[in-house]
């Protein structure tokens, strides 16, 4: 109707009215806005005592007629459309002048759009509808509610802004039902909103005209209500013998389901299965049930899923744990609380991080009124909790549940409590944030427990090791001293504390703290070995922490082939158990070897979704970002070079070294030499000795190597080659994978030359392009005989031959270089 009205085609428009049985209603509507006078003249006979017989054919024949040549006026020149709206409401005489029209007169070029509600009101329509479908005189067409598009659309023309989430929301509270979604619009247009949010439907802001006409539907129910009340307790699914177990044997649910059915306030979906079919029909009957009744009803439910289910059932733990969290009263907690933490459990074993975090809340939201919990239930809901958190990356809210666990484990003088907070709370050393709280924390632990828990003292010192490793610069003295050895010793302990104590879950997070401890120096078979080790513990998680820990020595070796490989297989594993961080980092490893052929396209696409991946896994975050700008840097994409590290900054620490690093030397390649000569000199305090335990120390000092040589900085060459040279002829390994022997290597022969060590700078160079030979990277080896080029200025690298192979790789960031060279000589 509205495309042919703004083509030029009249509409008109009537609609009958709930209760109001008006004669010939919608017409009258429609037609005298056309022409008023027949309409005025009609009336006297819509209004004439009809009880005299007659004349009453000759006086409705009459009135017809005039209906029929006013339609015909109306569409003489561009045709007409006369929409009927409602019509399960229309009076007898009503639908008497829609079949006269239909039938008799057919009035030439009119259109008659009739709709009606799916409802038992009335016979005599539907079958006049069924004959006029069956003369061919009309087409039927069931309506369905609309789609989240159709709903953003709707929402868009009427000027009010919606996501395609709240697109979403709003179809889920609504079936998409039109006028529901229209009531919704309305009310936020005469609100003053601008939008509609994701709670639009909620109890809260549900309109009140919405919530009149649910119940006006609700009211015209003979059957109990408590019925639906019950059934909107338990969901929106419910099953009909929870409630009917629910209800008690004195009312049959079934009749009551029937009558709403017929209603369309529920549908059955089959099996027993029932459901309402608008959200907000649920939400009107909720906001009806007052707090007691609301209790009565929870524990009812709560009964009736144990007697039909059982008390342990895995699919129903959770709504059973829901609805007894909700019955709970003061002194009467403990079965709410238990339930809540089994169904946490099982559904953090399930990796379903979102609803296991409700079923704690709710638990302690029970423990809450009980003023004689226990401290010791507390702890374990608090211990969840920081689990889930854990599960969601979410580390603050992880620290804050773990430190309240700690508080609980105290006052209940729990040992083995005080040890699970302790190894949630210190969990993630790979953060690298170190507070003087921390190796203390675990010591008091290690302390607290039995010599028997041989299983959690394994799992406190591999903790104790990995901090011992990746923080270990960044403890103080004192601090220090409460050590019994250093990362590699104390990972060793752990491992035969988790044999000792034949736990393959300890056993496998203890060889991972092994492999971490050796994580920078000349130990790639070792770790190899330790891989092996993993793989063969008896363990779901072995396989896929073994390929893990296995692809970074891939790189160091330059076996690209294997490294292809695993990072496909730990990719398809992560996905399988939908964890982000190990996605990641199979996406990163991925993203290095197309780096490595300069795949730019690839590596770029790769290393983003890495960095999606890794979320809030701040340190793995870094590394992905900071790969990510050395991509930017060798295809010399200047505009993006100060932006990407001023957003990286922005996020997390503006003083890590490796964002001063990439810093520095996007400023050496802006023409910035000033600044960026200032930030070598901040890095540069106690000859770099403070950039040894970055996480990100390769990339780092690759970025300083440059930015010194490239501005000329002969000054920092001695402190730079003395920090440089304990590395020699290894790899550091970092999180996330690994820089070859021939990045260290590179840059100790930069250093060199500046010093004039012509002959282990010549040295070290040819060491580097041998290596970067076994991993079959000429990106690599041109940057390399780049360095070569300019350091040392031999005949073994020219540069026009470089610069022509460079830009046939798209390694337009060394074309720059390159060009820079030639122009100086």
């Amino acid at each position: 109707a509205t495309d042919v009205f703004a083509a030029g085609t009249p509409v008109v428009y009537g609609r009958c009215t709930e209760r109001l049985d008006l004669a010939y209603q919608p017409f009258v509507q429609a037609l005298r806005p056309v022409d008023a006078q027949i309409i005025d003249s009609v009336e006297p006979a819509i209004q004439v005592d009809t009880s005299r017989t007659d004349d009453a054919e000759l006086r409705q024949q009459t009135l017809f007629s005039a209906f029929a040549k006013t339609l015909a006026r109306l569409a003489a020149e561009r045709g007409a459309v006369l929409v009927l709206d409602d019509l399960q409401w229309a009076s007898a005489s009503t639908i008497a002048l829609l079949e006269y029209l239909v039938s008799v007169s057919r009035p030439t070029g009119v259109a008659i759009v009739a709709t009606m509600r799916d409802s038992s009101e009335g016979i005599v329509l539907p079958r006049l509808l069924r004959d006029i479908e069956r003369r061919g005189d009309g087409h039927k067409f069931e309506l369905v509610g609309l789609s989240s598009d159709e709903v953003h659309a709707l929402l868009a023309a009427s000027q009010l802004t919606a996501g395609a989430d709240d697109a979403a929301s709003l179809v889920r509270s609504t079936a998409g039902n039109p006028l529901l979604l229209a009531e919704l619009t309305r009310a936020a247009i005469q609100a003053g909103s601008n939008s509609i949010h994701l709670d639009a439907a909620s109890g809260a802001d549900l309109p009140s005209s919405i919530a009149q006409l649910v119940e006006d539907r609700i009211g015209r129910l003979s059957h109990p209500l408590e019925v639906l009340e019950i059934a909107a307790t338990i969901g929106v699914d419910f099953e009909l013998p929870v409630l009917a177990d629910a209800v008690g044997p004195d009312v049959d649910p079934l009749l009551a389901l029937e009558e709403a059915s017929v209603a369309k306030l529920v549908a059955e979906l089959g099996g027993g299965i029932w459901q309402f079919r608008h959200a907000i029909t649920r939400q009107v009957l909720l906001e009806a049930i007052g707090p007691s009744r609301q209790i009565r009803y929870h524990r009812r439910i709560a009964d009736a899923l144990t007697a039909n289910y059982g008390p342990d059932d895995v699919l129903h733990l959770g709504r059973r744990a829901h609805h007894l969290c909700r019955a709970a009263q003061p002194g009467s907690t403990t079965e709410a609380v238990q339930a809540a933490l089994a169904a946490a459990s099982a559904r953090l074993e399930q990796l379903d991080s979102g609803e296991a975090l409700q079923h704690v809340t709710d638990g302690l939201t029970a423990l809450a009124l009980d003023p004689n919990a226990s401290p010791a239930t507390e702890a374990e809901l608090h211990l969840l909790a920081a689990h889930t958190h854990l599960h969601r990356f979410d580390h603050p809210s992880r620290l804050d549940a773990a430190f309240k666990a700690e508080q609980c484990a105290r006052r209940c003088d729990s040992g083995r409590l005080l040890a699970q907070a302790a190894l949630i709370r210190t969990a993630f050393w790979t953060q690298g944030t170190l507070d003087d709280h921390t190796v203390p924390l675990l010591l008091e632990a290690l302390d607290a427990l039995g010599d028997t828990e041989t299983e959690l003292r394994s799992e406190l010192v591999a903790n104790l090791s990995g901090w011992a490793g990746v923080a270990g610069a960044a403890m103080t003295d004192e601090v220090r001293k409460l050590l019994t050895g250093d990362a590699v010793e104390l990972a060793a302990q752990a491992v035969d504390l988790a044999q000792e104590a034949q736990s393959p879950t300890c056993e496998v997070a203890a060889l991972g703290a092994l492999f971490v401890a050796k994580w920078c120096g000349p130990f790639v078979d070792e770790q190899l070995a330790i891989a092996d080790q993993i793989d063969a513990v008896d363990h779901p998680s072995a396989e896929i922490m073994a390929l893990r820990w296995r692809l970074a020595p891939l790189m160091i070796i330059g076996d690209r082939a294997g490294l292809r490989s695993g990072a496909k297989q730990l990719l398809d594993r992560a996905t399988d158990i939908r964890s982000r961080h190990l996605q990641a980092f199979a996406l990163q490893c991925e993203a290095a070897d197309a780096l490595l052929d300069a795949r730019f396209e690839d590596a770029s696409a790769l290393g983003a979704a890495a960095v999606e991946r890794a979320r809030n896994h701040a340190n793995f975050e870094l590394v992905y970002q900071s790969q990510l700008f050395w991509i930017a840097y060798e295809r010399n994409e200047l505009p993006l070079l100060l932006p990407f590290v001023a957003a990286a900054a922005a996020e997390h620490d503006s003083n890590l070294p490796a964002f001063q690093a990439m810093h520095a030397v996007s400023l050496s390649r802006c023409d910035q030499p000033d600044a960026a000569h200032q930030i070598v000199a901040d890095l540069a305090q106690n000859d770099f000795d403070d950039l040894s335990t970055d996480i990100l120390w390769v990339a780092t000092m690759m970025g300083v190597a440059d930015t010194v040589a490239e501005l000329g900085a002969v000054e920092y060459a001695p402190a730079l080659r003395r920090h440089l040279a304990p590395y020699g002829g290894q790899l550091a390994v970092i999180a996330g994978g690994g820089f070859v022997y021939a990045a260290i290597d590179r840059m100790r022969a930069i250093a060199a030359a500046m010093e004039g060590d012509v002959d282990e700078a010549a040295e070290l160079f040819g060491a580097a392009i041998v290596a970067e030979s076994r991993i079959e990277s000429a990106a690599l080896s041109l940057r390399t005989r780049y360095w070569r080029a300019r350091m040392l200025e031999t005949d073994a690298d020219d540069p026009v031959v470089l610069r022509r192979a460079a830009k046939a790789l798209g390694l337009h960031g060394l074309v720059h270089d390159l060009d820079g060279l030639l122009q100086r000589r």
